[in-house]
């Protein structure tokens, strides 16, 4: 995408009209949403098409009825009201979008318009559904927002290739299920050596060896140009950064993933825009129109601070009727306030930002915005991409009177754009909110079962990020209690059925401890600084998986073990991780250097510097291409680990959609799981792992382990394969021999087995036998022996070799 001019770096007060760039950012609009020969003509003796869509009554509620709090002029809000000016705009005025939204509706009438094309871009039904969810976004310009959503759906639909129209075709129903994710920056996987960053042609050169890996889905994070401030989350312009090789980078990356069959994700970021965006510098060199694009707040002030019941501090913004907000600071070290202050045209504005001062909250009400970021979101998936992060999810919708979280119209939006995906990616595209909460209110975005071009599917998120699991997980590898895992299952079985979950071992911002026990959370925390972790914004820490887990490669491995385990979802790698990637305070250092100027520029209070700092940036950073193959070459644990899950997800079932099951009574310190493919088309898997760091022994029930594994079949004695260490090492380990009615395990520290019931008869490899990271034994009433050479098995610690 070309912008129409440069970004300017004026600061928040400026009113310069060097640069009076408009919201051209995105591919040109088509006139109007249907063609000439779209347009219904009346057959004889019917009516025009509106007199016709009045015998529908679901369609003539739709249509016709408004709602009767909003009455025009003056809207019916409270006076002193903020809203009134994020709903209406006289700038729509000229079209009449009822008139061309109705003609819409009656062209899809395949009964009588069999010539329009319309009926292969969606249906009668698509389009009520949008409409009752514009007119919980806005009501008075619903029928705008809906005409501006079709013109842009048909504009992203003609500028995809025939290569991109296959490949869409030739994705699975389910794709998103099938393989493990790879979740990295586009500037840091694969940097050439004596390079600080890298490009996408780096990221483009790194797939073959992720799909070897065994990654076939990969999460990109932001790619857009930004400001510097935030990670690129502060969006400057909505075109490919130039640093990271323009469109011709992203046109290559994603070239090879089709080539290769990958499927890319990436972000959406509709909540802000940096403040050296176009849109908004448009408005600061005196585009009054802009205003509206934006959340102006003129009659309001921040009557003080507050915390709530979980611990986030609140920005009271009290208006001029009274009416207090309460949104979340969420950056306390930036911002207590929650505006900036900004002059056009002579005139002073309060403006609202959620996150950073020097990003700006965009108007998701106003339907020339949201048109503005389907055109983005379309130009986007017609090279390829199938799937949208939807960052800062519960943030996008504000009603005054509320604290900005959850609100009906945010989920209104994601339903609008996950309509708009699918229509784009026809049936296949999928959004994935990031709410950064527990499975309770997390579950809440996936919205309700309905069908979409007449295809079933959650109205909303196809899939949510796994934060409770991930500070499970963290609690799990460094607080050894395995009830955690089965207070998390049963969370799940109560708020997560029919749901789906990436989840994530690690991830881009802090690790959350603020979704741990109390008690648990004070203990991880300890150990976690302990071993330079960095705290960040007061709810978690910034750091490397491998500094937590004291760079040991068992442990790393047992973490990507545990991450596979969850009963529903699939595992998420942060890139690097798998090859023991490290803390880099360097570049955290570099990084604060290099935003300093930059915030000092836009305005930002940093004070003595130290707010310019972000402790994120310590778990960030470039893996450089040598590192990548010094990991493969050296056959580093934790790499070999996930290959061999990773390529076991898409040949075992019961790893890749099995519920789980307690087995035995192991105490805390083991964790014992059953995993079932609730389809009943694998046999069980058995999940065994020693949390901590010293041998363990359990013993369990021969009679409860022959009916879990389905092992009656197999006769009396039976055995037990490690089928993790055979896809991982390439050779068969010693089986434990399970006879009589007890068996007794002596786990090494760490240890961690993928074990499968298996007849005795595949007990003795002729070669090439891997040592086990148990010992175990059995016992029985009667006198019979286990067979020679299997009674004791033998113990030695988990079969690793050094790391890079």
């Amino acid at each position: 995408m070309k912008p129409t001019k440069p970004a300017q770096d004026l600061a928040l007060s400026s009113t310069s009209a060097d640069d009076t760039a408009s919201a051209g950012q995105a591919p040109e609009h088509a006139l109007n949403v249907l063609s000439a020969a779209d347009q219904p003509q009346p057959e004889a003796g019917v009516g025009a098409p509106h007199e016709a869509l009045a015998r529908d009554e679901v369609a003539h509620a739709l249509f016709d009825t408004e709602d009767a709090s909003l009455h025009l002029p003056g809207s019916g809000l409270p006076v002193g009201s903020v809203e009134a000016s994020w709903l209406l705009d006289a700038g729509s005025a000229g079209r009449d979008w009822k008139r061309e939204l109705r003609a819409l509706y009656a062209a899809l009438d395949s009964a009588k318009n069999d010539g329009s094309d319309l009926t292969a871009l969606t249906t009668q039904a698509d389009v009520l559904h949008l409409l009752a969810s514009a007119r919980v976004i806005n009501a008075f310009r619903a029928e705008e927002l809906v005409v501006r959503f079709y013109e842009q759906v048909r504009v992203a639909r003609a500028a995809q290739s025939e290569r991109v129209r296959g490949y869409f075709a030739s994705l699975p129903a389910n794709w998103f299920t099938d393989s493990s994710i790879y979740y990295t920056y586009p500037h840091s996987l694969g940097v050439p050596e004596g390079q600080a960053r890298g490009t996408l042609f780096d990221l483009a050169h790194q797939l073959p060896s992720l799909l070897e890996l065994g990654y076939r889905n990969i999460q990109m994070l932001p790619h857009w140009s930004h400001g510097g401030g935030d990670g690129g989350y502060d969006v400057s312009d909505f075109t490919v950064d130039p640093a990271l090789g323009g469109e011709e980078g992203f046109r290559a990356l994603m070239d090879e993933a089709m080539r290769l069959g990958m499927r890319v994700i990436t972000d959406f970021i509709p909540d802000h825009i940096s403040v050296r965006h176009p849109w908004f510098q448009a408005l600061l060199a005196g585009d009054e129109r802009k205003l509206s694009w934006f959340l102006p707040m003129d009659a309001v002030e921040c009557v003080g601070n507050e915390t709530d019941r979980k611990g986030k501090l609140r920005v009271l913004l009290q208006s001029a009727s009274g009416t207090v907000s309460r949104p979340w600071a969420i950056f306390p070290h930036a911002s207590k306030r929650n505006l900036i202050d900004v002059e056009v045209n002579g005139k002073k504005h309060h403006v609202f930002h959620s996150f950073y001062p020097f990003q700006v909250d965009l108007n998701l009400r106003n339907p020339e915005v949201l048109g503005e970021l389907f055109a983005i979101l379309g130009w986007e998936l017609s090279f390829g991409v199938v799937g949208k992060r939807m960052d800062a999810a519960p943030h996008w919708f504000k009603k005054e009177g509320t604290d900005f979280e959850n609100l009906a119209g945010t989920h209104a939006l994601q339903e609008l754009f996950k309509s708009f995906v699918r229509h784009v990616v026809v049936g296949k595209g999928i959004i994935v909110p990031e709410v950064g909460e527990g499975l309770q209110e997390a579950t809440g975005y996936f919205g309700r079962k309905a069908t979409l071009l007449g295809e079933p599917c959650h109205t909303e998120g196809d899939a949510m990020y796994g934060f409770e699991w991930n500070s499970t997980l963290w609690a799990l590898l460094l607080d050894g209690d395995a009830g955690l895992f089965w207070r998390f299952s049963e969370h799940m079985d109560a708020h997560g059925a029919d749901t789906f979950w990436f989840n994530m071992g690690r991830h881009h911002d802090e690790l959350r401890t603020d979704l741990m026990p109390v008690g648990v959370r004070e203990r991880v925390e300890a150990v976690l600084l302990s071993r330079g972790a960095q705290v960040f914004a007061g709810r978690g820490v910034g750091g490397r998986m491998a500094d937590f887990l004291q760079r040991d490669p068992r442990q790393i491995a047992k973490a990507f073990f545990l991450n596979a385990l969850p009963p529903r979802g699939v595992p998420v790698t942060y890139y690097g991780d798998e090859v023991g990637a490290v803390n880099q305070p360097r570049y955290m250092a570099e990084e604060h250097a290099r935003r300093l100027p930059i915030l000092t520029a836009l305005g930002f209070p940093t004070g003595d510097g130290s707010a310019a700092l972000d402790r994120r940036d310590i778990g960030r950073g470039s893996v450089y291409a040598g590192q990548l193959a010094a990991a493969r070459e050296a056959g580093y644990l934790p790499l070999r680990t996930t290959r061999a899950l990773n390529r076991m997800w898409e040949t075992r079932a019961s790893l890749r959609r099995g519920d789980v099951a307690r087995v035995g009574h192991t105490g805390a310190a083991v964790l014992s799981t059953l995993k079932v493919d609730r389809e009943g088309q694998d046999t069980p898997l058995w999940a065994l792992c020693n949390l901590t760091g010293a041998e363990q022994t359990v013993t369990l029930s021969g009679a409860e382990l022959r009916g879990a594994l389905g092992a009656g079949r197999l006769g009396r004695p039976f055995g037990l394969r490690d089928v993790l260490a055979v896809e991982r090492d390439g050779a068969e380990p010693a089986l434990v021999v399970v006879d009589g009615d007890t068996l007794t395990l002596t786990l090494a520290a760490h240890a961690h087995l993928l074990l499968e019931a298996v007849p005795l008869s595949q007990a003795r490899p002729a070669e090439g036998q891997v040592e086990n990271p148990v010992a175990s034994s059995w016992s029985s009433s009667d006198d019979r022996q286990s067979p020679e050479g299997l009674r004791g098995g033998h113990r030695a610690s988990t079969h690793s070799r050094s790391g890079p």
